[in-house]
């Protein structure tokens, strides 16, 4: 539902108009691929995400037909890429971007997760959704070598075909070369055209609009 709804990948921000587009992105479904490439730059630090360590979770409350049970669905990506350049002045590179893998998203239900797969964000088709960070307010800088800090990440996110700008609040902890962060955003079905389960999966009488995606990245420091 990425982050899934992606996802990345699975709360407290969102996007307003569409921006682009309708291709789908490449699929990143066995091995990271979208690590930034580029010489750091001068008094920059690069981190570089950890294949497999990251995480993508999206959570919807589902209203089931048994019972009338109100109850949370949940949905992991552990295919979490990626990487973040912090230039000296505190902005972020051009090439800082998260990348998660929607071909790797379950949940505690197979119907479910079929349905993710065939009609809702079609992962067959859209099988990655990605995160270009743009500002991070509230890191100092330059980011000192330990710490654990609290600020907003505003970026845009790609999810079924459809970008949108999208606000996140996160925290961030380094350890020397490490850097552990988590984010969270709230999004909508209509944000990125993701259809509802209810038309399709008869046990859900209904879901929520609200879709909140969580974010952990797990990263080291590149030279």
């Amino acid at each position: 539902m990425l982050v899934a709804v992606a996802v990345v990948l699975s709360a407290c921000g969102g996007g307003a108009s569409v921006i682009a587009s309708s291709t789908p992105a490449a699929a990143t479904s066995t091995s990271p691929s979208s690590s930034p490439t580029a010489a750091v730059p001068a008094d920059a630090l690069r981190f570089i995400a950890t294949p497999f360590k990251g995480l993508a979770t999206v959570t919807v409350q589902e209203h089931l037909a048994v019972n009338l049970i109100t109850t949370n669905a949940v949905i992991t990506s552990n295919g979490v890429d990626g990487g973040l350049t912090l230039n000296a002045d505190g902005s972020l590179a051009p090439d800082s971007k998260i990348v998660v893998d929607l071909t790797r998203l379950s949940s505690d239900q197979s119907l479910r997760d079929k349905w993710i797969e065939l009609f809702g964000i079609e992962t067959g088709t859209f099988k990655t959704a990605t995160f270009v960070l743009q500002k991070a307010t509230g890191l100092p800088s330059p980011l000192p070598a330990n710490g654990q800090w609290t600020f907003t990440l505003d970026g845009l996110l790609s999810v079924h075909g459809v970008t949108k700008p999208a606000t996140w609040q996160a925290t961030a902890t380094r350890a020397g070369r490490d850097l552990t962060g988590a984010a969270t955003t709230l999004v909508h079905w209509a944000d990125f055209n993701v259809e509802k389960p209810q038309a399709a999966v008869r046990q859900v009488v209904s879901v929520s609009d609200d879709i909140r995606l969580e974010l952990k990245f797990v990263g080291t420091q590149a030279d």
